[in-house]
């Protein structure tokens, strides 16, 4: 029996690696694997370490999932800056770069995997993406943007807002008053 869990709005981001072509070629099929397999298990580890959850690991993929949008895209952000630093000065023949697709929306959950219309469309992206770029659909950009905003009104920001209003008006005032 299967065990399907309810459906979540999630953000999904599948990581693609690029390159293993001639990483295999270069470093042969054991050391090439083992390259691989650390590099998708540390992408894995940081999904984790953003609250994230490894949905799978597809060879030279990794699929994650992300209840917290923010969360999700500084994820993939971290990801892309660290390792492209990392191999900034490594061969060509021996960087495996990324390519990532981001998608949020509805998703059925079962037996640990992951269906539906993000899922579909954050591997799209992924395909569409070049190496080292992140491409999102507009439903994670909005989300982001949304949060953004309530950081900047929200009740934190009001506060700040209104103690540089405060402080601009008792500047502007006593620069008038001391003409």
């Amino acid at each position: 029996k299967h065990r399907f869990d309810n459906m979540a709005e999630l953000t999904i981001a599948f990581v693609d690696l690029t390159g293993s072509v001639s990483v295999f070629e270069t470093l042969g099929n054991d050391r090439a694997a083992k390259a691989v397999t650390k590099l998708t298990q540390w992408i894995g580890s940081m999904g984790l370490e953003h609250n994230g959850k490894v949905v799978k690991m597809l060879g030279d993929g990794v699929l994650l999932s992300f209840t917290n949008n923010r969360m999700a895209v500084e994820c993939m952000s971290t990801i892309q800056q660290e390792h492209s630093q990392r191999v900034a000065q490594w061969p060509n023949r021996l960087k495996l770069m990324m390519q990532i697709g981001m998608a949020r929306g509805q998703v059925v959950q079962v037996d640990g995997d992951c269906f539906g219309d993000a899922v579909n469309v954050a591997s799209r992206l992924s395909d569409l993406a070049g190496p080292e770029q992140i491409l999102a659909n507009d439903v994670v950009i909005w989300a982001l943007f949304a949060t953004s905003l309530n950081l900047l009104v929200g009740y934190t920001g009001l506060v700040s807002f209104g103690h540089a209003a405060y402080f601009g008006i008792g500047a502007y005032t006593t620069g008038i008053l001391m003409k």
